[in-house]
């Protein structure tokens, strides 16, 4: 008797561990289907993804994934270039195009990345620098240097702009409002405007280190338009 009872016990362990076995196979098969979907839109670099909960056949059955994690070493968001990509989805179903109930992705902007938007996006000669936690840009305008400096703020769903605590005009600081027109009008050209895809939307920008990390969600939306242009 005791002998049937360790050769059930012993069946269902086997069981057991070969159904987890099969489950985690799947599991990775699934991972690298949707990092093939994503990086097929986006290009994005050095993708990876991670499903969590256990177990995962039982998700597939239901036709959504509880998390999807994953992240890329550079991507594009709203047509910007950023770096150190994470992203976090909820919902998620288990075919192509991989809809999303809900998710949200971040990345970092150098200040070189910012520069270069600037200039393209102001056709001002403007320079970029992160001092001390502050995003600091100057620019030459009628015959002197302004150096603005502040925090990067959120203009609206999609803009990007400078939250302004000091600026300075030939050296000498001037407060914002009284600024000549010429200068108050290059001082506001200094924003981007994200393309962000339909049903995308700016949520917060903040200073982390010696970058800007911008952060985007939505709703019902495959995974790919929260990391594309």
């Amino acid at each position: 008797m005791k002998r049937g009872v360790a050769w059930l016990v012993g069946a269902a362990i086997v069981l057991a561990a070969g159904a987890v076995a099969v489950d985690r196979i799947v599991v990775g098969q699934t991972e690298q289907t949707v990092v093939d979907a994503v990086v097929g839109r986006t290009q994005a670099e050095g993708a990876w993804v991670r499903i969590r909960g256990f177990p995962f056949l039982t998700q597939v059955a239901g036709g959504k994934l509880r998390e999807v994690h994953g992240g890329a070493d550079a991507a594009s968001v709203g047509g910007v270039e950023v770096s150190h990509v994470l992203v976090d989805a909820r919902g998620v179903s288990v075919t192509p195009p991989f809809v999303a109930r809900s998710g949200v992705a971040s990345g970092a902007l150098t200040a070189a990345t910012i520069q270069a938007e600037l200039r393209e996006r102001s056709r001002l000669d403007v320079n970029v620098a992160i001092e001390s936690g502050m995003l600091v840009a100057s620019l030459p305008v009628v015959l002197s240097e302004v150096v603005v400096r502040g925090v990067p703020t959120v203009v609206d769903a999609t803009g990007i702009g400078i939250g302004i605590q000091s600026v300075s005009v030939g050296g000498v600081t001037v407060p914002a409002e009284d600024l000549p027109a010429p200068i108050r009008a290059a001082v506001d050209d200094l924003s981007i405007a994200l393309a962000l895809p339909e049903g995308v939307e700016l949520g917060s920008v903040d200073m982390v280190g010696d970058t800007v990390r911008v952060m985007v969600r939505g709703d019902h939306l495959p995974l790919a338009s929260l990391v594309s242009s």
